[in-house]
């Protein structure tokens, strides 16, 4: 669970210092700190442009390339915007088991 923890702070927390400007990729409630949005998250990620990150994209960032292999659904070696979404609603829903709650929709 720690390691589900981490990744998420990939992408909220690494990010963060790069979220300053207002914008429709900036997300959250008003007064709240800026955060950006999964879809700006991902293509920070994604350096060569193509949708996808692969290993030596996610080598950057050691919390990912260590969950690699767990959030690689399918085993093509690159990570879809759809699996990374995928393993976020999986950890939210496994937190908010461990809280007696339900997860938040999107």
């Amino acid at each position: 669970m720690k390691r589900v923890l981490l990744i998420l702070t990939i992408f909220s927390g690494s990010v963060f210092a790069q979220a300053t400007r207002v914008g429709s990729d900036i997300v959250g409630a008003p007064g709240s700190k800026p955060r950006a949005s999964m879809d700006a998250r991902i293509n920070r990620l994604d350096t060569n442009g193509d949708g996808m990150i692969n290993r030596a994209e996610a080598a950057g960032y050691p919390k990912l390339a260590k969950a690699f292999n767990r959030i690689d659904a399918n085993k093509d070696e690159q990570l879809s915007r759809d699996e990374l979404l995928a393993f976020r609603d999986k950890a939210k829903a496994v937190r908010a088991a461990k809280k007696g709650t339900t997860a938040p929709a999107n």
